[in-house]
């Protein structure tokens, strides 16, 4: 009777049981439809369904004064934004990284947002910009400033971002809860056939991108090759003046880089969170080795080809808020610092030694007159030759990475080198000269994480060397790289004390030939390589930038003055006089740049030097999560005492080097050390399945990294004093008697820019041509106008040519831009020219020597024969 009564109770205690887990079942699976609803509801909102509309008839106010064609508009006040709801002005009420707001001038279609205030001032773009509460904005041409012209004003309302993102993970891990029985069988019935399709998507996407990539590659190679038999000047330009979606792509270029990071974040989240047991972690090896052989085989011609259509779509006259017009108008004007590295390399050629502008970086002039010599004396030749060099250096890093830690990572280290590379390759600075190198020592760190092969640290530890001496910048990485070396390398101290040696007698052999070159291309005494640290470091006793320090100096009446070498013992002594008196100030401002550096780096990853505007799908905050939980995975489970000592010895180093140099723009001055950076970050994606590839017995690797670097090195030394020797006439320009007014300028081949026409008139294909819009565009964009009149107020009667063109004389530093007639433009058979010059424009107070002249009359000078 007892044992009845139990399996009764039991009974009983089971169907209660029952009923109360029927009704959490139907409670959970209530919620569930209730959060799936207000997921599509907020995903719907996202997609910019629900819109408000402001209108306003005219006249509208000038932006400026005295007033430009900018005007602007205040944009409406509203209410604080609840904490559901994203507010019009982004976060902190300032200028958001991303607009939503459209504009319409009587049903124009106005854009893009984030437009420079420059180029919208030139009244040459339908751009617009939303700073704060303020639209500023240029009318249509055909519309007038009066009460016909009507703005119409008109925004998605989207909840925050952070709130669709928490309801849809709530959704999904509460459907998992509530549906786990249907999931569960549907799971065993469709299961593996599901969890191959998705481990495999990822690789057919990033195949299909590949198969697209190489067939517009093709095309962008055949229409340049046909161009240039057809005799187009700039051939590479054809194909973005032919196509409207050829146009299309140039505009949209510098985004090429964010599908990629989100094609990576998807390959490894997937592969990590399926890739679990035998037969899917052997699929994913299979994918990984056809990823990567077909990488291998198509990389190389689809980079090469972005970074030129980079350039040539400079080239083409269209204007990106983030190229580098400041440095390079158009791609085919050096400007500042540009200008100096390229006169310098052409004056060697010329007159067989650099300037001292030059000569503070040996090793990057060096590199610059090589490129330019192998580049036929072209400037446009030259930056397609360097173009070339960067992909190949990006590719051979992707490969090796690949090979080591995965496609993904690959990927993901691609996508990050080229959103930072890409700004520096249509220009003649340094960055591009340093980058190489650091690209190229990747493969060798390794090499020496993978198998602790001491000869490959060795070669990566020279070729970083070379990269910080041709683009100075986080000058504690070398004395890092030293001790870790030392530490990790060599089993008794016998063997630590060759590695130390050995690490002593590469940077003795860098740093030797980086003094060999000024005393073999020097005209006089030279220039200080470390020159440029006085200036930074007088600065930071001030509490100011570099400049700040000159003029702070010349407000006390103490002047900078003298020789370079003179200048800098000067700015030394001030320094010291400084921090003698208040050291606090230098170690003030020695942590506000690091906070700097902490605050600003991460945009820097994400956006480049350019600060590219991101799109509105890039899913930053989930490709961040991805990579810090892959990073912390690797670091307890994956990486070896090695590889994590280099980090922690690499990030210590770039943190207080960044002390130093950050506030004196520190994004630029980073640069040789940005691909090592990229590198870490890049391993947050790295493969599930482990290394890939076993290390060679044998390698290789490291011999042919010392070969290169030995033929570099002769290059470098033995090039220009060769195109030097055998260039015929090269003393016509040493001993040239000319009047304050005139100068000899070379033609044909060494001559750069652009002839301008006015808007009606078409583009000449013999001859490099923009139309004036598009040149007041690019003058809008640079800010040059802030240093001299160009075309405003006056304008050089049109047809006009704007041109680089090398002098003949000695001891040349910059070359000043030519506004000259469109004969010099045209006539591409005159090897030199002479010309009688005056000033253009005014001369903006704080500056002394112009920075373009007037040509008054131009004639082909008979004695030359080239």
């Amino acid at each position: 009777m007892q044992h009845l009564l139990g399996r009764t109770g039991a009974a009983v205690e089971s169907g209660s049981t029952r009923h109360v887990r029927g009704w959490k079942s139907i409670a959970a699976r209530s919620v569930f439809w209730l959060l799936a609803l207000l997921t599509l509801a907020a995903l719907a909102l996202q997609l910019g369904i629900r819109q408000k509309e402001f209108e306003f008839s005219g006249p509208f106010g000038a932006e400026t004064n005295p007033p430009q064609a900018s005007l602007i508009l205040g944009v409406p006040q509203e209410p604080p934004a609840p904490w559901w709801r994203q507010p019009l002005l982004g976060d902190n009420g300032e200028k958001p990284l991303q607009s939503f707001l459209e504009l319409r001038i009587n049903g124009h279609r106005m854009g893009p947002p984030h437009t420079l205030h420059e180029i919208i001032r030139s009244g040459t773009t339908t751009g617009f910009s939303h700073w704060g509460d303020r639209v500023i904005f240029a009318l249509p041409p055909d519309v007038k400033n009066d009460a016909t012209a009507t703005v119409t004003l008109r925004y998605s309302v989207r909840p925050r971002s952070w709130l669709t993102a928490a309801l849809a993970i709530l959704t999904a891990l509460l459907g998992c809860c509530a549906y786990s029985g249907p999931l569960g069988s549907f799971a065993k019935r469709f299961g593996k056939q599901s969890m191959a399709v998705a481990l495999r998507a990822p690789y057919w996407i990033l195949a299909g991108l590949c198969g697209t990539a190489l067939a517009a590659s093709a095309v962008f190679a055949l229409t340049s090759l046909y161009a240039l038999m057809m005799g187009y000047a700039l051939p590479t330009t054809a194909l973005i003046r032919w196509s409207p979606m050829a146009g299309w792509a140039a505009n949209n270029e510098p985004y090429l880089a964010y599908p990629l990071l989100m094609l990576a974040g998807l390959g490894a989240a997937t592969t990590w969170s399926m890739g679990s047991n035998a037969l899917q972690q052997s699929l994913i090896r299979s994918y990984e080795q056809f990823s990567r052989r077909l990488l291998t085989w198509c990389g190389l011609p689809i980079v090469a080809c972005a970074y030129i259509y980079c350039i040539s779509s400079m080239w083409a006259g269209i204007v990106r808020p983030n190229d580098p017009n400041t440095t390079s108008l158009g791609g085919l004007l050096p400007f500042s610092d540009a200008n100096g590295y390229l006169a310098s390399a052409f004056g060697q050629v010329t007159n067989g030694t650099w300037s001292w502008f030059a000569l503070r970086r040996p090793l990057a002039a060096a590199f610059r007159s090589v490129l330019l010599i192998f580049g036929n004396l072209s400037l446009q030749q030259m930056l397609i030759l360097q173009a070339c060099l960067l992909a190949g250096a990006i590719c051979f890093a992707t490969h090796a990475i690949m090979k080591w830690r995965g496609v993904w990572a690959g990927i993901a280290f691609f996508a990050l080198a080229y959103i930072y590379s890409r700004y520096f390759v249509p220009t003649t600075l340094t960055e591009p000269l340093g980058l190489f190198w650091a690209l190229l020592s990747i493969p060798f760190f390794l090499k020496a994480f993978h198998d602790r092969s001491v000869s490959a640290a060795l070669v990566a530890f020279a070729m970083t060397a070379i990269a910080l001496m041709t683009r100075m910048g986080s000058m504690f990485t070398l004395p890092a790289l030293v001790v870790w070396l030392v530490w990790q390398f060599g089993r008794d101290a016998k063997a630590k004390l060759r590695i130390g040696l050995a690490a002593f007698c590469i940077l003795l052999g860098v740093l030797g030939l980086n003094s060999v070159l000024p005393r073999v291309y020097a005209a006089g005494p030279g220039s200080m390589t470390t020159g440029n640290f006085a200036y930074v470091l007088c600065g930071l006793s001030m509490g100011t930038t570099w400049d700040g320090c000159l003029k702070e100096l010349a407000a006390e009446g103490k002047p900078i003055v003298g020789t370079e070498e003179a200048m800098v013992r000067q700015l030394y002594s001030a320094a010291w006089t400084h921090f003698r008196a208040n050291p606090g100030v230098l170690f003030r401002r020695l942590g506000e740049s690091v906070v700097e550096f902490a605050t600003t780096f991460p945009s820097l990853l994400w956006r480049g030097y350019g600060w590219v505007v991101q799109p509105d799908w890039l899913a930053q905050n989930v490709l961040t999560a991805i990579c810090i939980a892959g990073l912390l995975y690797g670091a307890i489970r994956r990486t070896k005492a090695v590889e994590l000592t280099f980090w922690a010895l690499l990030w210590a180093s770039i943190v207080a080097s960044s002390a130093f140099i950050y506030f004196d723009d520190g994004a630029r001055a980073l640069a040789a050390s940005q691909p090592m950076i990229a590198l870490f970050f890049a391993l947050g994606m790295s493969s599930r399945v482990g290394s890939l590839t076993e290390p060679a017995a044998h390698s290789r690797l490291p011999r042919n990294g010392l070969v290169g670097l030995a033929a570099a090195a002769m290059l470098f030394v033995c090039v220009p004093w060769a195109a030097y020797r055998l260039a015929p006439g090269k003393q016509e320009g040493a001993n040239l008697s000319q009047l304050p007014n005139e100068t000899f300028v070379f033609g044909g081949r060494r001559m750069s820019g652009f002839l301008v026409v006015d808007d009606g008139q078409p583009l000449r294909n013999e001859i490099p041509s923009i139309h004036l819009s598009d040149f007041a565009a690019i003058i809008a964009q640079s800010g040059v106008e802030h240093f001299q009149d160009l075309i405003h107020p006056i304008m050089p009667p049109l047809p006009f040519g704007f041109v680089f063109a090398p002098r003949l004389e000695k001891d040349v530093i910059g070359e000043p831009l030519y506004i000259v007639p469109a004969e010099v433009v045209e006539r591409r058979d005159i090897p030199v020219w002479h010309l009688d010059v005056k000033q253009w424009g005014q001369l903006h107070a704080g500056f002394g020597m112009p920075y373009w002249l007037y040509v008054t009359k131009a004639e082909p000078w008979p004695a030359a024969k080239r």
